[in-house]
């Protein structure tokens, strides 16, 4: 598997969950994420949803070791202090486009290394 298409199957459903989330904001309604919105929008098939154990964990991402791979799509349980265009230019952002980074230095610094990385 090349580096670019593992890239795609990590970073699309985890960019594509954010967009629906944004776009909760937005209308101002709770998102329930569970299997049947993940598959409904593209972000599980219905073969991954099958296989799957969707766990929501508040305190942040997990870890991968040799028996167990987790995959954390980040949620915050509150609208950040982005402005409503801002969350539009996000939901309509492009799917090969970087994946959404909060204002935080340490996040962003992380971006500038992934845009380096994968620009090339």
């Amino acid at each position: 598997m090349s580096q670019e298409s593992y890239t795609y199957n990590v970073l699309s459903p985890t960019k594509k969950l954010s967009q629906l989330i944004a776009q909760s904001w937005l209308n101002g309604e709770a998102l329930t994420i569970d299997k049947q919105i993940l598959v409904d929008n593209h972000i599980l098939s219905e073969k991954e949803a099958e296989l799957f154990n969707i766990q929501i964990q508040e305190s942040g991402c997990g870890y991968i070791n040799a028996a167990t791979f987790e995959m954390c799509f980040v949620y915050a349980q509150e609208r950040p202090p982005v402005t409503d265009q801002e969350l539009q230019e996000w939901i309509d952002s492009p799917e090969n486009s970087p994946p959404w980074v909060p204002l935080n230095p340490t996040l962003q610094s992380a971006l500038r290394l992934w845009e380096t990385i994968y620009s090339r």
